[in-house]
């Protein structure tokens, strides 16, 4: 692991995970994308990871994004979140 920050990006569409990856590779000196298809890949990347940010949807199977951000507020606190989709 290098000594980079990490964003943990997670959407259930592989599409949407590779394009976001794809177009944020130019800051790849500055920090590293790593991708979970959905919450609960997402808690066991957090875990192992530390990311610096997690930008998550929140419409997933097995666990949506709220659900995921109520777990990141009670295990990680300080563990920025931020959620996209639509309403």
């Amino acid at each position: 692991m290098s000594d980079k920050d990490v964003v943990l990006l997670v959407d259930d569409e592989d599409a949407f995970r590779m394009s976001v990856e794809d177009g944020l590779a130019r800051y790849k000196d500055s920090f590293e994308v790593v991708t979970a298809s959905n919450g609960v890949q997402a808690l066991g990347l957090i875990e192992s990871m530390s990311p610096s940010l997690v930008v998550s949807d929140m419409r997933m199977p097995k666990m949506d994004g709220i659900e995921l951000l109520l777990s990141c507020r009670r295990m990680y606190p300080p563990l920025p979140v931020l959620l996209v989709g639509t309403c």
